[in-house]
């Protein structure tokens, strides 16, 4: 029985046999990331090897960490300087009731939470690559989601060019709006193992992936 491609599929991705088209062509490589395939070291090994700026999940968690810190580091700074105005003014702490501290503490805190998120939306509307501790880079996105996915569409991703190769588990979905027929086409390449390994790599790493959506407390004593 023959199957048919999904039209963005067959429209928005490249042929590997097809060596016609110009080299100055800049084609995406786009990974079909099959979970517990070895992906993971897939694209460990881009990053830390090739050193190729990627787009996955690792981007936008970085960044969030990155302006996490920044802020932080500024709200310490701004406190320190409130209070160092408070002593040479001679401002007295002891005249605040109880009551009127509370409530000032959190006014202040909705305030900082307030400016947080003013300040991740406002820099999540730009594309930019993020680089971590250790070297690796990656565009600040998300790909590994359909949110992540339409979002980054929206900042016309394919165009921008900031990312040297692609992760993401949802092909479909990424060669319908990170990709175009026209002028940014991918190149797809992925890494299979067999399902049944698959499973049993799965069913022993929920065991102990608290940190996942799926994690089922009822592996562990399996």
């Amino acid at each position: 029985k023959t199957y048919k491609l999904p039209y963005y599929l067959e429209q928005n991705l490249v042929n590997w046999d097809n060596l016609e088209r110009s080299v100055e062509t800049r084609d995406t490589p786009i990974f079909w990331h099959v979970l517990k395939s070895g992906g993971s070291a897939i694209k460990l090994m881009y990053a830390t090897c090739y050193q190729l700026v990627g787009a996955s999940e690792s981007g936008e968690w970085i960044d969030r960490q990155q302006q996490e810190s920044a802020l932080a580091r500024q709200q310490g700074q701004d406190s320190g300087g409130e209070r160092q105005r408070r002593r040479l003014e001679g401002e007295d702490n002891n005249e605040v009731s109880p009551m009127e501290w509370v409530q000032k503490a959190i006014i202040e805190q909705w305030q900082v939470w307030d400016e947080s998120a003013e300040t991740q939306d406002n820099q999540q509307q730009q594309l930019r690559v993020v680089v971590a501790e250790d070297g690796r880079k990656y565009v600040n996105v998300d790909v590994t989601t359909m949110e992540g996915i339409a979002r980054v569409s929206r900042l016309n991703f394919a165009s921008s060019g900031l990312a040297d190769v692609i992760f993401t588990p949802l092909l479909r979905e990424s060669a319908e709006l990170l990709l175009d027929a026209d002028n940014h086409k991918g190149r797809m390449f992925a890494v299979f193992r067999s399902p049944v390994d698959r499973i049993v790599s799965l069913f022993y790493y929920l065991q102990q992936a608290t940190w996942e959506p799926t994690y089922n407390e009822g592996y562990s004593s399996m």
